[in-house]
């Protein structure tokens, strides 16, 4: 936070790391950003974290991309029109 960047740069920042651990580091990580006013962009494979986290979403594959909001576009049919392929480990159940 040395020289108070106003946009942070994260790929897969918990890599390798445990649950508890991995959760800590996005709790911290979001807390900074609300405090200071960071824009983060964040690199990862998790999509519940993305969804969890993101205000905006940027999916990319070889022959597609597409950006929103998380709950526009991390639906099983936009991410297996990214993708290709229908989404194996992620369903996010969304809070009413």
């Amino acid at each position: 936070m040395l020289g108070r960047p106003n946009v942070l740069l994260f790929d897969e920042p918990t890599a390798s790391l445990d649950e508890l651990s991995e959760e800590r580091i996005y709790e911290l990580v979001h807390q900074l950003q609300g405090q200071n006013g960071i824009t983060l962009i964040l690199v990862s494979h998790d999509l519940s974290v993305v969804y969890r986290y993101a205000n905006r979403v940027l999916c990319l594959s070889k022959n597609k991309t597409c950006m929103g909001a998380p709950k526009e576009i991390l639906t099983p049919e936009m991410l297996e029109e990214v993708y290709g392929a229908p989404p194996k480990y992620y369903r996010h159940i969304q809070e009413h």
